[in-house]
C-alpha cells in the first residue's frame, strides 16, 4: 500500500469537465482511490437510471404510441440496477449474497421491532431498503446509494428474491397481525 501527501493535486478524468482536487492536508492512498471509484460508479449507475426513467416518463407523457419505447426504457433501467446488484455481489451466488440475505432478515427484525403496527408488506419494503443501504455501505467502504438507484434496486430485488428470503419469526408475527387486522370481529 502506498501513501503520499500530494498537496493540491488535480487529476483530470476522462470527462474534461471533471477534476479531482485534494486539499494540502489530504492523503491520497489506495483506500481513498477505491472510495472515489465507488462514488463514481454509484453516480454513473444513478445517472443511467435517471436517464432511462426520464425518457420513459417523457414517452408516456407525449404519445400513447410510444408505449413500447417506454417499456424498453424501463427494462433498461431494471438491467442497470441488476448490473449494479451483480457488481456489489447481491445478484450473484456468492458469500456476499448469502450475507445479504442474512442482513435482509436482520433488517426485517429491526423494522418489525421499531414499527410493529406496520403491515407486513410495508415492513418488507423498509427492510429491503435498509438491507440494500447497509450492503452498499459495507461493499463500497462507506459510500451511500442514491435515490433512483436505490428504488430501482429494490424493485429488481422483488424479482430476484424468493419469498422465503424474508421468513423470520418477526415476519410470521407481522403476517399474522396483518391477517387479524383485516378479519372483522363479531359484536
Amino acid at each position: 500500500m502506498w501513501k503520499r501527501d500530494w498537496g493540491e493535486f488535480r487529476l483530470l478524468l476522462k470527462s474534461k469537465g471533471t477534476k479531482l482536487t485534494l486539499e494540502n492536508s489530504a492523503v491520497f492512498d489506495e483506500e481513498s482511490a477505491l472510495k472515489i471509484g465507488w462514488m463514481a460508479r454509484l453516480r454513473h449507475y444513478n445517472r443511467l437510471i435517471n436517464d432511462y426513467k426520464g425518457a420513459c416518463r417523457s414517452a408516456l407523457a407525449t404519445d400513447e404510441e410510444d408505449l413500447t419505447y417506454a417499456i424498453d426504457k424501463m427494462r433498461n433501467a431494471s438491467l442497470v440496477a441488476f448490473d449494479f446488484l451483480r457488481l456489489i455481489g447481491i445478484a450473484n451466488e456468492t458469500s456476499t449474497r448469502k450475507q445479504f440475505l442474512k442482513e435482509l432478515k436482520k433488517s426485517f427484525d429491526i423494522v418489525a421491532s421499531k414499527n410493529p403496527n406496520d403491515s407486513a408488506t410495508s415492513m418488507i419494503g423498509q427492510a429491503k431498503i435498509l438491507a440494500i443501504v447497509r450492503a452498499v455501505h459495507i461493499q463500497t467502504k462507506g459510500c451511500a446509494i442514491q435515490g433512483e438507484l436505490l428504488e430501482e434496486c429494490s424493485r429488481v430485488l422483488d424479482m430476484l428474491l424468493p419469498p422465503e428470503s424474508y421468513n423470520s419469526p418477526s415476519r410470521t408475527l407481522a403476517r399474522k397481525r396483518a391477517v387479524h387486522a383485516t378479519v372483522p370481529t363479531s359484536s
